[in-house]
């Protein structure tokens, strides 16, 4: 009773901080939305505030840790930020959930039971090898110190420029110091969860027009359980977790924008800045997304300038809004490139400057290859794979053994099947300008590093696209015929790939993902344990931690590395201080 009782009040602490943090990032994103004039209309306008809201904060931190470390005061300025844009639209925001509306109250009811299940699922150990071999310690090192030039010469995947560590190091304080892993994934798969939850609701009444993001959402509830349980990224603070939820936040808003254009232009010109900004920020967050991320961007701006008829001087106006706010993410986060590795998108081994700190080329071409080797051939023979196609088989071989890559596949074809018995219904346009994105970002996956680790979720958001476009020809539904078949498939593509990862199917209800047993009787949060390490000293006489767990150098004191990585003509710009960054002399 002990145990449990500490669980379940760890498990409230934590959906509490989620909601204090869903208040900050969606303030954030409410005044924004002021900019505009917009009203809030529903609850899915607010997931909308957090989105942006989220993604402003990362840009904020960008520019804030280039002179301060990220500590309790940029967690601070954020939370005076975010309270100023809920204090602005307070009286939408009562009208909104005020208690005489009951069907609301029950949505909210339905979203705290979510998140308090969620919560149970955050505790659980961390079960991502990078978090343990780096991803701790870039927080580490970005809670500790402003950016620190040269970081990749003392361990290279520090140099990969991830923006997601800096948001991981915003919630390092007070009871989460070394425990943000805890917090940082589980937050966005919340709000990704509670869309889907109110996208069901919608599809379930029925009232009216179902909107074609609604549908979108609601096939994907079987691929975020199977996320939650398999993944191993809740709790985490991999790269991967963001990405993938953002691929599916940005598909979702081009499906809608692409077959209903909003009904004022501020609506217009505002959803256009939301997607700009939810496909820049995760370029920065992850390198592999530029292909959708920018794909994206460039077809619903297109679509936009192809079907509106705003004044020539208006559209010149929006273009600047939108190319500004893309400045004003990748500007920053191109310095932050330089000042950890001396390139601007590391590992790849063009686009360097000159500077004292550069790593040298032969270890971010070593880094480059190790990533498209290991997707391509894991295991000790990973080199072998970069010659030639000779992995091409064995590869096909693993991955028809993958159901999370053979399932969505099948989606796509009774997708394009159901297209094909209505494609005199279609618009065929707006379809094929959604499937773009996707399609093109999983054929730079394959050509890459086809690891279906890197592949995410984009072939869920193709295959629920091409269902969304086949069977409802992307038009929203308003007959019962069309109620029914909508609940229909979401029913069958849920009971269709559910069941080869259910986790009911365990004996004992804490053996299965379904539940996360409390670490002890006193303690319900999974502890990381102690890393183990030594220390050497480089030919400059710079002390340097040694990993000695399998390259994992968690929670081993600042500058650390592993075994592999240590070089001894490593040195400090300014002797003594760990601050003014790393150079490697290089033979």
């Amino acid at each position: 009773m002990r145990a449990m009782g500490e669980l379940l009040k760890t498990q409230g602490f934590i959906l509490g901080c989620w909601i204090v943090l869903f208040i900050v990032f969606s303030g954030l994103g409410l005044g924004v939305r002021r900019l505009f004039k917009l009203k809030l209309e529903h609850l899915g306008s607010l997931l909308h505030a957090f989105w942006l809201g989220w993604a402003l904060a990362i840009g904020i931190l960008q520019i804030w840790h280039l002179a301060f470390k990220i500590n309790a005061y940029a967690l601070l300025l954020l939370s005076v930020l975010g309270l100023s844009g809920w204090l602005g639209q307070r009286r939408e925001l009562w009208e909104l959930v005020k208690p005489s509306r009951a069907f609301t109250l029950l949505q909210l009811c339905l979203l705290l039971l979510f998140g308090f299940w969620l919560a149970n699922q955050a505790i659980g150990p961390i079960r991502t090898y990078d978090t343990l071999r780096y991803h701790i310690t870039a927080v580490k090192w970005f809670s500790t110190y402003p950016l620190v030039p040269g970081l990749a010469n003392l361990y290279s995947n520090l140099g990969n420029n991830q923006s997601f560590f800096l948001y991981g190091a915003l919630l390092n304080v007070g009871p989460w110091f070394q425990k943000s892993h805890h917090l940082a994934t589980g937050l966005l798969v919340l709000v990704l969860g509670w869309r889907i939850v109110l996208s069901m609701i919608t599809l379930i009444r029925g009232r009216g027009k179902v909107p074609p993001e609604d549908l979108f959402y609601s096939l994907l509830l079987a691929p975020l359980l199977n996320f939650i349980f398999f993944s191993g990224y809740i709790p985490g603070l991999t790269p991967d977790a963001p990405v993938y939820v953002l691929n599916i936040v940005l598909g979702a808003e081009s499906l809608q924008f692409l077959n209903e254009q909003p009904v004022s232009s501020r609506q217009t010109v505002y959803r256009l800045f939301y997607m700009v900004v939810l496909g820049i920020v995760g370029i920065t967050i992850k390198l592999s997304y530029v292909v959708f991320g920018f794909l994206t961007i460039t077809i619903v701006v297109g679509a936009w300038l192809a079907h509106t008829s705003y004044r020539i001087m208006l559209k010149r106006r929006v273009l600047l809004l939108l190319a500004g706010t893309m400045a004003a993410f990748l500007l920053p986060w191109c310095i932050r490139g330089v000042l950890l590795s001396g390139y601007l998108a590391y590992p790849q081994p063009t686009l360097s400057l000159p500077v004292s700190w550069r790593t040298p080329a032969a270890i971010a071409v070593q880094e480059l290859d190790a990533i498209r080797g290991w997707a391509r051939q894991p295991g000790a023979e990973w080199r072998q794979a970069l010659k030639g196609w000779a992995w091409f088989v064995p590869w096909v071989k693993r991955m028809t053994e993958n159901s999370d890559l053979i399932k969505p596949l099948e989606l796509c074809v009774f997708g394009l099947l159901s297209a094909l018995v209505q494609r005199r219904e279609l618009k065929k346009t707006a379809g094929l300008l959604f499937c773009i994105p996707a399609a093109a970002a999983i054929l730079f996956w394959f050509f890459s590093a086809p690891d279906p680790r890197f592949l995410g979720s984009l072939l869920w958001i193709l295959g629920a696209g091409i269902i969304v476009w086949g069977l409802e020809g992307l038009k929203s539904q308003e007959m019962p015929s069309g109620k029914m078949l909508n609940l229909a498939v979401v029913f069958w593509v849920f009971l269709y790939i559910y069941p080869f990862h259910n986790p009911l199917m365990y004996k004992y209800p804490f053996d299965s993902p379904l539940l996360i047993r409390p670490y002890n009787a006193t303690q319900a949060l999974h502890p990381v344990a102690e890393a183990q390490y030594d220390t050497r000293m480089t030919d400059s006489q710079l002390a340097v931690n040694i990993a000695e767990q399998e390259m994992c150098t968690w929670d081993v004191p600042l500058p650390c590395t592993y075994d592999g990585k240590f070089y001894r003509g490593l040195r400090l710009r300014v002797p003594g201080d760990l601050r003014s960054g790393f150079v490697l002399d290089w033979p």
